[in-house]
């Protein structure tokens, strides 16, 4: 009985660390539909990502690791608390809102807002 307490326990903490543990769908924000449909290259070196669901480090580092595979894409700073990643650009290759929203759709969250920084006159 003991044995398989602790079978059990393990398998559903293991189970809570998988990439998209505290992952959810769906989309609320306009900007965010448009950005799916923007191949227009960002003009900055810095975006901020609002991404939704994320509950543990395993989850961050999904996001960080989907963010990274873009091509363009040099750093990713995700905080959990707030839910933002910082993602810098590197300014030489174009990375679009479209390639940001599909890499947080694929690490299985939900992203819920794009900033971009203008630039001053």
């Amino acid at each position: 009985m003991y044995r398989s307490l602790m079978l059990v326990t393990l398998v559903t903490f293991s189970v809570s660390f998988l990439p998209g543990c505290g992952g959810a769908r769906g989309m609320t924000h306009e900007s965010v539909a448009t950005a799916r449909d923007d191949d227009s290259p960002i003009a900055s070196d810095v975006v901020y990502l609002t991404v939704y669901g994320m509950s543990c480090p395993l989850c961050a580092n999904n996001v960080d690791a989907m963010l990274l595979d873009v091509p363009g894409v040099t750093d990713v700073n995700v905080d959990m608390g707030t839910g933002r990643a910082t993602v810098q650009l590197d300014g030489h290759t174009p990375v679009s809102r479209r390639q940001l929203a599909g890499a947080i759709d694929r690490s299985g969250f939900s992203l819920r807002r794009i900033d971009v920084p203008v630039a001053a006159p």
